[in-house]
């Protein structure tokens, strides 16, 4: 019987981190992929030595980590490296996420926020997925607000776009408030008989 892991989806600025903390002040045990990802990029881990070992030393900062502005600002100029990228680090993530899941007893409950949803990787532990959907127009003033270099975040959304090709089982529309996305939330755990 497959674990009861949910994965949260969705394209960049939809409010899949807003609904991973909602779920988590539930009570739900949550796993967020930008936290993996950012111990996997930590000098010597093996998503490092992937990208040291692809794209050169240049792609460190000062502390030896990786340089995520620069790597990203590299990617976004030729999407063949944006595919290498992902073909290196996704499986370490699934890799990490199961390592995690496995800590936990079979019968608990957890969801996984997750930027890029590779279905053959990912398949073998969600057992459900979440899309979180918003309003094309809303995710750009969202970046505007939110980002450092929102033109870089424009791009990378426009890519995600292109490959973002995916039926999931559950849609959370997010065109209103928090409180909405709160209550709509909530009213889907309940219909999923979580809470």
């Amino acid at each position: 019987m497959k674990r009861n892991i949910f994965g949260i989806i969705g394209l960049l600025g939809s409010g899949k981190s807003e609904v991973l903390k909602i779920v988590k002040d539930l009570g739900f045990t949550t796993i967020n992929s930008d936290t993996v990802v950012k111990d996997l990029y930590l000098e010597g881990n093996p998503g490092w030595q992937k990208i040291v070992n692809f794209f050169g030393d240049e792609y460190l900062d000062k502390k030896g980590n990786i340089n995520k502005n620069k790597l990203r600002n590299e990617v976004l100029k030729n999407p063949n490296k944006l595919r290498i990228l992902n073909k290196l680090i996704h499986p370490l993530v699934v890799n990490e996420f199961s390592k995690i899941i496995n800590k936990y007893p079979k019968d608990e409950t957890i969801f996984i926020e997750i930027p890029v949803f590779n279905k053959k990787l990912l398949s073998s532990i969600i057992s459900k997925t979440i899309e979180v959907k918003v309003d094309p127009k809303k995710t750009i003033r969202r970046i505007k607000k939110s980002r450092e270099n929102p033109e870089d975040y424009k791009k990378l959304l426009s890519i995600q776009k292109k490959s973002f090709k995916f039926k999931p089982d559950y849609v959370i529309d997010n065109n209103r408030c928090r409180t909405e996305l709160k209550r709509t939330t909530k009213k889907l755990l309940k219909k999923l008989k979580l809470i």
